[in-house]
């Protein structure tokens, strides 16, 4: 599409911008197969000379239409300093990226990818999702991708598709869907429930008990409610009409080395955690 946008002259092939799709559309396979066996070798650039108003020229050189394709297909995916590598010498992520700019240089207004962050590290799943997200608002493309990734999803694509349960498939922007409760119905399974604070999925660990936690830190009380709800207790709103009864422990904290549990002082979170299970025990 960019290519067909900056226009220009053609190349030594003397093909024209508007004879690319045609040729695409019979020639593609034999162009990406070059791609990915490290047969393809760029034509040689046109020569232009063009006139300056100082009277001297300017010397121009123009690549083929199809050289031009290719070229944006890999900047597109900021892989260029990797143009002389073999597919081997890739690193996972690297080469999803050239899985991209294959499908990009196939000039089809709809991309289809089949997990694509799969078997990738944290840092590559992320950075090949943004990649997808910015080629989908930059280029015009529809990407549709099948994911089980499914917390870094919900923050970068616009619509969702949800296969429920049942087998049937729930759609709209990927907020309305979230808040409409079908995230819940993927799964058949009591063990496992969607977080509509985290936006992802977890444990459904059964409750042995429920506390009352004072923390004005937000990220300390962030993981001291991830730990507690990991060891199956719960967090009862400190509010006055909140249930309470005598056997209820609170929790205090104002760092992760000052957490009172009742009357007893704790220095990690390993020892609030001991304390509660002793608690709890008696």
């Amino acid at each position: 599409k960019a290519v067909m946008i900056n226009k220009g002259c053609g190349g030594i092939d003397k093909m024209s911008c508007e004879q690319l799709l045609p040729w695409l559309m019979t020639n593609k396979d034999v162009l990406i197969r070059s791609l990915m066996d490290g047969s393809y070798r760029p034509n040689p650039v046109k020569r232009v000379e063009i006139p300056k108003d100082n009277g001297k020229m300017r010397l121009l050189g123009i690549p083929t239409v199809v050289d031009r394709v290719v070229q944006q297909a890999i900047e597109s995916v900021a892989i260029a300093h990797k143009t002389d590598a073999f597919v081997a010498e890739l690193s996972d992520g690297e080469r999803q990226k050239v899985m991209i700019a294959k499908a990009l240089a196939q000039e089809t207004p709809l991309i289809i990818l089949d997990e694509p962050t799969a078997f990738l590290d944290v840092a590559s799943r992320i950075d090949t999702l943004q990649l997808l997200s910015r080629l989908a608002h930059t280029t015009g493309k529809a990407i549709l991708l099948s994911t089980h990734d499914v917390s870094q999803t919900l923050l970068l694509a616009d619509e969702l598709w949800v296969v429920t349960g049942n087998r049937s498939l729930l759609c709209g922007v990927t907020e309305d869907v979230v808040l409409s409760g079908a995230m819940q119905q993927m799964f058949a399974s009591e063990k496992v429930k969607f977080n509509m604070l985290k936006g992802d999925y977890e444990v459904a660990i059964p409750t042995r008990g429920a506390v009352k936690l004072h923390c004005t830190d937000h990220t300390l009380s962030y993981w001291l409610r991830n730990a507690l709800s990991r060891n199956g207790i719960t967090i009862v709103p400190d509010e006055p009409d909140a249930p309470h009864t005598a056997a209820m422990a609170t929790i205090t904290a104002t760092s992760p080395n000052e957490i009172t549990v009742g009357d007893t002082q704790a220095t990690s979170v390993a020892q609030m955690l001991a304390t509660l299970t002793s608690h709890l025990s008696g």
